[in-house]
């Protein structure tokens, strides 16, 4: 099992205090040099003092897990239904012989409510197919290669050449979560539109800030997703998925009515739509 440490830490670009994976610790900064928005803890501390930087793919410390169920319970809301239902989890766990991990049992929660993730080439698995492969559990498949949390590292695990693999600086089973029921939902719309961006915001170090500047309240970021460039929009009734990397940059948008969709293509944006 992973050994935890206590202490500074920094995770999805915040510097929180707790509990984290020592052996998933990348690095660490001068808790001084820190801007005050970074921070998330009002826990003090002395000149000097350090946060250790985690891995993008980690064991998910409980800040995260908190941030993963807000994420999860505003698509569900946004797509019109309930936030997180209950679930009995103990019938599944005697199958498999094993406490399914929180992440786990918040991600099945918000499916139950978007059953539409479930379907495709690409998707979520239901309870009832859920498996244990190598001390993996498989939640996700792209057509029929698997991809996992380790039940070991508490990571996102993917199946390449016949193994499991772990990549430290792939993404988070968090981010993983988020952008896949995030895509579903776009796809989902029955009014969605696809196209690649030009101009600053192409190129831009913070693409988010120039989308929130856009955008301003009528299409808001779902802000417990950190993953680089890549940024999830949501309102009630649409949703938006936005990859930039320096050299290109995509976006996704899907509405639930046409007019809704139009008011989402603000020239601004400088997208060029396919048709």
């Amino acid at each position: 099992m992973v050994r935890m440490k206590q202490g500074f830490y920094r995770a999805g670009g915040r510097i929180h205090y707790g509990e984290y994976p020592e052996s998933q610790v990348s690095g660490w900064m001068q808790l001084s040099a820190a801007p005050p928005e970074m921070l998330a803890t009002d826990r003090t501390f002395a000149k000097g003092e350090r946060a250790d930087l985690l891995f993008p793919n980690h064991k998910l410390t409980q800040p995260e897990l908190e941030a993963l169920k807000r994420g999860l319970g505003r698509i569900c809301r946004c797509l019109g239904a309930e936030e997180l239902g209950e679930i009995d989890f103990s019938q599944m766990e005697c199958r498999l012989g094993l406490t399914l991990p929180q992440e786990i049992k918040l991600l099945s929660r918000a499916l139950a409510q978007v059953p539409a993730a479930m379907e495709g080439k690409e998707r979520f698995l239901p309870l009832e197919e859920l498996a244990l492969d190598q001390g993996n559990l498989v939640f996700y498949k792209i057509r029929r290669t698997p991809v996992g949390l380790s039940l070991d590292r508490g990571a996102l695990m993917r199946y390449y050449k016949k193994e499991w693999r772990y990549d430290p600086e792939g993404e988070s089973f968090l981010c993983c979560a988020l952008d896949r029921l995030a895509v579903g939902a776009v796809e989902a719309m029955p009014f969605c539109r696809a196209g690649r961006i030009k101009g600053e915001l192409r190129t831009t170090l913070r693409p988010e800030r120039l989308l929130e500047k856009i955008y301003r309240e009528s299409f808001p970021r779902l802000e417990e997703y950190q993953n680089g460039g890549n940024i999830i929009l949501c309102r009630p009734g649409a949703f938006g998925w936005f990859r930039q990397n320096g050299f290109y940059a995509d976006i996704r948008i899907g509405a639930d009515s046409e007019a809704l969709l139009e008011q989402l293509q603000p020239p601004e944006l400088n997208a060029v739509w396919e048709e």
